[in-house]
């Protein structure tokens, strides 16, 4: 993934209590520095990873409001 990678987003979300989350708040200024179409890149790979398993701790609701794509982040 341009800008993380996969292994500080598992580090990212080990370290998070569960709950919902946002891409960008396992990213911070690191997502602020991309253009639009590679943060949309971004999101979409993170997305398929959540999907396939490869992070287990985390599972897309399948929602999204005005912030991205909503996760959670299971106990």
């Amino acid at each position: 993934m341009s800008g993380f990678e996969s292994k500080d987003l598992t580090k990212a979300i080990e370290t998070r209590k569960p709950g919902p989350f946002y891409l960008s708040d396992l990213c911070g200024a690191d997502r602020d520095d991309m253009q639009i179409a590679d943060r949309v890149k971004a999101c979409n790979v993170f997305l398929r990873h959540v999907g396939e398993g490869r992070y287990p701790m985390a599972e897309d609701t399948g929602q999204k409001d005005k912030h991205g794509h909503i996760c959670v982040r299971r106990a």
